[in-house]
Order: C-alpha cells, then structure tokens, then sequence
C-alpha cells in the first residue's frame, strides 16, 4: 500500500493526498482530492480547482533597507469537479477526484534558507481550492507543499558505475588532489614536510542519495636529521610530525556557498552542510578504516648530508583514511536571485608530542554535487601548493 499525505481545510470537506516521494523535473505530480459531500453541500462549494505552483523568494535586509524580489515560474491550474458534474457512488459520502500535473525539464530544486536579516526560498505547492459564489463567502483552501529536484539523467549513470562495492582498489576510476606545506615547530629550526591527499571517484558530477567512497592520506616528512639522533629517539613517543592517528583528528566537510542577489544587490555566505570527518562527528556516526604504517628512514644524498656529521636523512610516516560519505542537499544550481555551489574542505593538523601544531589547510576544492547545471568539476588547491593526477 502506498503511503500518503493529506492535508484538510478548516472544513473537512477537501482532503488532498498526495503520495510522500520526492518528484523530478521531466515527470508528473499525482495525487487525490476526497470530497466528502455531506460538508461540501453543507458549506455550499460550488467548483473545486487544483493548482501546481513554483516560486521563488528572496528578501534580504542591509542598512535599514530591504531588497526583495519574488517569482513564479510555474503555475498550471485546472477545474476538478464544479456542482452537479459527479456524484459519490451509492454508499459513500466521499468523492474520489484524481489529479496529475506534469512537472517541465530545467526546474531549479526545492531550497529553503533563513537568517535573522535573509530569507530565501523555491519553494513548489498543490493548492485546492473550494470555490463558494457570492459575496461575503470566504474559499475553502488546501496547502500542500511538494518537494521537487531536477532530472538526474548524469547522476543515475554515475550511481550505476559506481556501484555498491566501489572504494579504493576497485574498478572505480579515482581523482587524487593533495596539498603541502613545509611545517616547524616554532621559530627556528629546518623544515618539516606534511602532505595531504584526497582520493575520490573521477565523475563528472556527485550523485544525491548515493554512497560515495573517498581515501585521505596524509604523509609527513621530518627534517633532516642524523642517524644517530634518529634512532636515540624514545621508541614511546611520537616523531613530529605526527600523522594523525583518528578521524576525528581530520576534518572534512561540504560547504555550501550561497550567493543571492534580489534588486542588483548581492549577498553572499559561506556555510559548512555536513561534516564526514572532524570532532563534531560522533564516533558511532562513523565507519572508517584507519591504516597507519611503520615509519620509513629515508636516507639524504650524500653530497647533501656531508655538511652534517655523518649520515643523515628524514623519517617517513603514512595513515590513510578510507570511508563513504551521502550528499543530502539541494543540488547546485542558479535561478533568479539565487546561486547555489558546493566545495569540498579537508583541514589536517599533524602534531608533535608536546602539542606544537602545524596546521595543513589549503586542501580545498569545488565540485557539482548534482547534474542540474555545470558538469564540469572546477579544481581543487586554491591555496598553497596543489596538484592532481
């Protein structure tokens, strides 16, 4: 049996029920009007109408003023039943009035955001409305908020590739992004080296409602250092710099970067949406696999270490992250007054055993999160050194 939703005027004469789905730009809203009669004859409704509306909202307060532009961009309404058309069957006083509303290509998605000084929103409905003639009677009217995303034609093609095994070392094509950054403790002293790596699937878009795998690595490097030195380090304490040993040591998040503009004026924010790794994650939230490798002594050149007393050369330390995380969110996309992207953060702090920090965060990048507009994946690193493979 399906499950549905109803909604009811002051009266009960008009029930609505529209099955609980999300719908797509390309398809149809269907649903039901119920009338019962005994309340309609009584209220005196002569004409039922349903209406499918889409509109967009902006409002923003700046300076005492307020900049504010609203939209609709679809509307299609029709009559259902008007006095004496159709009657219930012997039996029953309820009406049973179906109705379905084809939804156009290239409709934005359902979205909602709301500050003390902003609001803005697209917001799709189905209105029903029970028509009483003559003056002084007030209609009968029923709201039904629906929620509505574009055609993912992209997206259910990168859901199908990726299937529900993928994850590193699978068939899975993948996208590595790193940054690097050259880290010491305090103010003097020679550098170390810390790396950090982002693995995740090489598709045009990221899919909504889809487990999508990802591996962070991150390597460090110590400065160089003697032989000697290195092996009278305490075998008990952590070399600097440490990768970090837990997820909750890494943070990664979506962000979301809304920019609205109602009235020429432009209004933009930057918003983190979900976090996948990082302190705010509950542990049980998590399912992550952690390796963490035997540091690796990696000799210097020998024209490099002869100024040093002997043979030198730096250690080498690796963890790697590997979990899966689920876009639910509004897709990005652009509409009058409203600009929605998505990006990607990763923040990694290797530490050293007395606590000194080093912070590695320019690991930082941009991708569409659904089909609904640009394709193209815009690039990571926009800060420090960068690459991808």
């Amino acid at each position: 049996m399906t499950a549905t939703q109803s909604s009811a005027s002051a009266s009960s004469a008009l029930t609505v029920v529209i099955p609980p789905t999300v719908h797509c730009g390309g398809g149809y809203v269907e649903g039901q009007v119920l009338l019962n009669f005994r309340q309609l004859l009584e209220e005196n409704i002569d004409e039922v109408c349903v209406q499918l509306s889409g509109n967009i909202h902006t409002r923003l307060r700046k300076n005492k003023r307020i900049y504010e532009e609203k939209h609709q961009f679809l509307s299609s309404v029709f009559s259902v039943w008007t006095r004496g058309s159709a009657y219930p069957q012997p039996g029953t006083d309820i009406l049973h009035l179906p109705f379905r509303f084809p939804l156009p290509d290239g409709l934005p998605p359902s979205f909602h955001f709301r500050t003390w000084e902003v609001t803005s929103s697209v917001l799709y409905a189905i209105d029903t409305t029970g028509v009483r003639r003559g003056k002084f009677k007030a209609n009968r009217k029923v709201h039904m908020p629906i929620m509505v995303l574009p055609k993912d034609d992209v997206g259910v093609g990168v859901r199908m590739g990726l299937g529900e095994g993928a994850g590193p070392g699978s068939y899975t094509r993948w996208k590595n992004v790193w940054a690097e950054e050259k880290i010491r403790k305090g103010f003097w002293g020679e550098h170390a080296t810390a790396r950090v790596m982002v693995s995740i699937p090489d598709v045009p878009v990221l899919p909504l409602f889809a487990p999508l795998p990802f591996l962070i690595t991150v390597t460090t490097m110590t400065a160089p250092m003697t032989r000697a030195k290195a092996l009278s380090h305490p075998t008990d304490k952590p070399i600097f710099p440490t990768p970090p040993q837990k997820h909750s040591d890494i943070d990664f998040r979506l962000y979301r970067n809304l920019v609205l503009h109602p009235e020429g004026f432009c209004w933009t924010t930057d918003e983190a949406v979900a976090c996948f790794f990082g302190a705010s994650t509950a542990a049980q939230d998590v399912v992550a696999e952690v390796e963490v490798a035997e540091k690796e002594w990696h000799p210097e050149p020998e024209q490099t270490a002869s100024g040093r007393g002997g043979e030198t050369g730096r250690w080498l330390q690796r963890a790697s992250f590997s979990s899966k995380f689920t876009l639910n969110v509004p897709p990005t996309f652009s509409a009058p007054t409203i600009v929605v992207n998505y990006y990607l953060s990763l923040k990694v702090r290797p530490e050293s055993a007395a606590g000194s920090h080093a912070c590695v965060n320019g690991l930082r990048g941009e991708e569409p999160v659904f089909v609904h507009g640009t394709d193209e994946a815009r690039g990571f690193g926009q800060r420090n050194k960068h690459g991808h493979r």
